[in-house]
């Protein structure tokens, strides 16, 4: 009788088989969606709660890694990191032992897999960074396969495209050998296709995490023209609760030249004890301030710097301090803000390692400096009115003619005067062709954007080809990256 009824078990097993162990239900959502507000603590009780009522939900696995990913992001901790990285592992050992009949479980190990391998870019560990970004997309390629209606692959696989097809030539063509053949415009696309299908879908959670990534890359990537007004469409639905929306809406403004929008944004942020400390938005704020010369921007830097206890932007800030400092006529204190660019903070970043560069450079000259931070605010009328009263003389560094050519024509371009822009830009590209400085290959890369816009394809492709071809200056990897991107939409 016993094997009569173990059979009966069995059969009946495999007509309603046991249900997947990865249940995204109400509870795990709220828990979801407090990590990306940012409400880190009410999150980690929502996961304990889910943890005790159902403790095979291995969507947990997936909400731990989460609120570690936003706890190392938001405290920008070294310490964090290193506290937190060994997780890894045991997350996706449990991941693996579940139901592989779930589009969750390729899923969720991709994820895991991308949010470290985000975390340890920034810290600098690029080896295993590119590992795992190649595990993650295999991961998704094949769930795609198996599963083409599960939306949120086009999240992840749209951001992986944007990343990776952003990366130096290089390194782009090792990962071509595993199999990787990422592209902008692809993950743009899917990006934009997932914000169509969430909504109404059971995958509609995941609608905020999908417009406040693709508003942040159109713009820090991507470079869309259209940034600002795509990013007010697609945050639009998010709510104004969630601390990461103050984020991305804020950064977005600063660089389309909406400043004073930012510093509203970032001023009435929501904050109080149900938030995680996220002081990188303080940084931001001064740095706005900063950009519209407020007398009061240094005191937010200082402010900034008290209370973070990250390993990002510290000489960037001591930088900004000093030309403050400049900008009232100090150059004493300038001085001191030097010293401290030299022995405060890391390398980590670019900022940072451009900081060091910039003070090696000797005191910048007072116009440039205040055009080209006018400029960064989006205040083209007052930055050309600043550059229109430097005389140019035979005094004048070789560095600083190139600068203001430069600087000239990407005023006239912001103001969109393209006839000037382009003769500012030919001279730079004329005079500063061979130099160390990014002048030059940036004047090339807006002459192939406004020729592209004008439909004039030939003189396009070839500013695009003379930008890649100038060698040894700053900020190649990136500055080459956007026109093989000119040069691969002309195609």
């Amino acid at each position: 009788m016993k094997k009569v009824f173990l059979l009966f078990l069995f059969l009946l097993s495999l007509i309603h088989p046991a249900k997947a162990n990865f249940d995204f239900n109400a509870n795990c959502i709220e828990a979801y969606k407090s990590v990306l507000a940012l409400k880190l603590d009410y999150a980690k009780t929502l996961i304990e709660k889910e943890k005790k009522e159902h403790p095979n939900n291995a969507i947990v696995t997936l909400l731990e890694n989460y609120h570690d990913f936003y706890t190392i992001f938001t405290s920008e901790s070294e310490a964090d990191f290193n506290r937190l990285k060994s997780n890894k592992s045991t997350r996706l050992r449990r991941i693996e032992k579940e139901d592989e009949r779930s589009p969750y479980y390729l899923f969720c190990q991709a994820e895991i897999n991308i949010q470290w391998a985000i975390t340890r870019a920034r810290f600098g560990e690029y080896y295993t960074a590119a590992l795992e970004i190649n595990r993650a997309y295999g991961y998704l390629k094949d769930n795609r396969g198996k599963f083409p209606q599960f939306w949120p692959n086009n999240k992840d696989m749209g951001i992986l495209n944007i990343v990776m097809g952003n990366v130096p030539s290089g390194l782009k063509s090792v990962l071509s050998t595993f199999g990787v053949n990422a592209d902008i415009k692809t993950g743009v696309n899917m990006m934009e296709q997932a914000l169509m299908q969430m909504p109404g879908s059971e995958y509609s959670f995941f609608y905020d995490e999908t417009a406040l990534y693709l508003s942040y890359v159109l713009n820090d990537i991507v470079g869309d023209d259209n940034a600002y007004a795509k990013s007010l469409k697609y945050l639009k639905p998010v709510s104004d609760s969630c601390l990461l929306k103050s984020f991305v809406q804020g950064y977005v403004c600063m660089k389309t030249a909406h400043n004073n929008e930012a510093i509203s944004i970032f001023s009435s942020r929501p904050s109080g004890v149900n938030y995680a400390p996220f002081k990188h938005l303080e940084y931001l704020l001064a740095t706005a301030k900063l950009n519209r010369m407020d007398d009061d921007a240094d005191l937010f830097f200082q402010k900034y710097l008290t209370n973070y206890r990250g390993v990002f932007n510290i000489k960037d800030s001591y930088l900004r301090i000093g030309w403050s400092n400049l900008l009232d006529g100090d150059l004493k204190k300038y001085q001191q803000s030097v010293t401290l660019v030299k022995t405060k903070g890391y390398d980590y970043n670019d900022k940072d390692k451009h900081a060091l560069k910039e003070v090696e450079g000797g005191v910048p000259d007072l116009y440039l400096l205040g055009a080209r931070l006018l400029y960064d605010g989006g205040y083209y009328d007052r930055a050309l009115n600043v550059l229109k009263s430097k005389k140019i003389t035979d005094q004048t560094t070789e560095k600083d003619k190139l600068e203001y050519s430069y600087r000239m024509g990407r005023i006239f371009d912001a103001l969109k005067d393209y006839d000037k822009a382009m003769h500012y830009y030919t001279l730079t590209v004329e005079s500063g062709s061979g130099k160390q400085w990014y002048f030059a290959a940036n004047s090339a890369l807006s002459l192939g954007k406004i020729y592209e816009n004008q439909k004039n394809y030939v003189k396009a492709k070839q500013y695009y080809k003379l930008c890649i071809d100038m060698k040894d200056h700053e900020y190649k990897n990136s500055i080459d990256a956007k026109a093989k991107a000119g040069l691969k939409r002309l195609k």
